[in-house]
């Protein structure tokens, strides 16, 4: 007899060795090889400790258990382990998206899959990401859209296509933009001076010289009325007014006025910014309230709870209370100077 709302134990057990084998978030760093000496690139963990010698030459952040990395001048990609997945054979690798990456050899595009299964070799002059299962790709005359299968579906009238985002791709010809669906169809037409995919169900549109942003039935929901602007992150868009920056929410409210020489999108939560009349970055949230002290040189953005910041003595990763979980010292990741 089963007992509604329990389960097996075989499925208990499986559970659980799947929660024990998630990996923990890793995170790219500059750091001294012991053996070399020379200044490679590895992983930390989120408290700070080497998971991955630094024996890369660069090593990008991991994305669908696999993270793009180079030696002797080539990309591959690497697991959690440090082992190579995909040896290394591309000038450029980039990070994986519904199980497949996008690679370049040679100024030329291709994909590969997760298990190293060359999709399309390196023949097109751009590539897109693989969303909603499909991929727009430019092969220097036309513009296609491919399947995972990397077959060429649809040859698009554009010269440009972009990634799909819920259904729906930008396009451009003769510099007017407008959207198509999977098919091709175009369903929001080319009548914008210059627009940006959809992100968080709306797309920065122009006309004219105004931007704004329209829902996925082409209607105004934010009128134009921005000289510069962003796309939607975390709920937030920035705004440039008078050569200072702010955010609005997705109503077009006003979430925080623009005080700000610099202002990046948000993410988990928290922007970076520089405040007017400094050179200095800092974070804030979604009220404005300045929580991580504009102290840094330089910032990136947060990313699984991390930011890795840097000022004149040397390079840190911080969580989002400013606290440092890990640092190099500028002597120990530049030694000579």
């Amino acid at each position: 007899m089963k007992l509604k709302g329990f389960l097996p134990c075989s499925l208990l057990a499986v559970l659980f060795l799947l929660l024990s084998c998630q990996v923990k978030p890793l995170y790219p760093v500059y750091d001294l090889d012991g053996e070399s000496g020379q200044v490679k690139m590895g992983y930390i963990d989120g408290e700070g400790r080497i998971a991955l010698d630094p024996v890369y030459d660069q090593a990008r952040p991991f994305s669908e258990g696999l993270a793009p990395a180079r030696e002797n001048g080539l990309y591959g990609y690497i697991d959690p382990r440090g082992e190579w997945v995909i040896e290394p054979a591309y000038d450029l690798a980039f990070p994986f998206e519904g199980g497949i990456a996008l690679v370049v050899k040679e100024d030329r595009c291709g994909y590969v899959t997760r298990k190293g299964v060359v999709l399309t070799e390196p023949v097109y002059v751009q590539g897109g990401n693989f969303t909603d299962s499909l991929a727009p790709v430019y092969d220097g005359k036309s513009s296609w859209l491919m399947n995972r299968r990397g077959e060429r579906v649809l040859e698009l009238p554009y010269r440009y296509c972009g990634d799909f985002s819920d259904g729906l791709a930008l396009v451009e010809r003769d510099r007017k933009y407008g959207f198509i669906n999977k098919k091709g169809t175009l369903v929001l037409p080319l009548e914008y001076d210059l627009c940006y995919g959809f992100s968080e169900d709306l797309a920065l549109a122009v006309k004219g010289e105004l931007g704004g942003y329209i829902n996925r039935k082409g209607e105004w929901v934010i009128e134009p009325a921005y000289l510069k602007a962003g796309s939607f992150s975390d709920g937030m868009a920035f705004f440039v007014e008078n050569g200072l920056t702010g955010y609005i929410n997705k109503e077009g409210e006003r979430a925080v006025e623009p005080l700000f020489s610099y202002g990046a999108s948000f993410s988990e939560g928290l922007a970076r910014v520089t405040p007017r009349g400094s050179s200095r970055i800092g974070f804030i949230n979604k009220e404005g309230d300045m929580v991580i002290s504009p102290d840094y040189l330089f910032g990136e953005d947060f990313h699984n709870g991390l930011a890795l910041v840097a000022d004149e003595k040397g390079l840190y990763y911080i969580d989002k209370t400013g606290r440092v979980v890990w640092q190099r010292d500028r002597e120990e990741i530049n030694p000579h100077g």
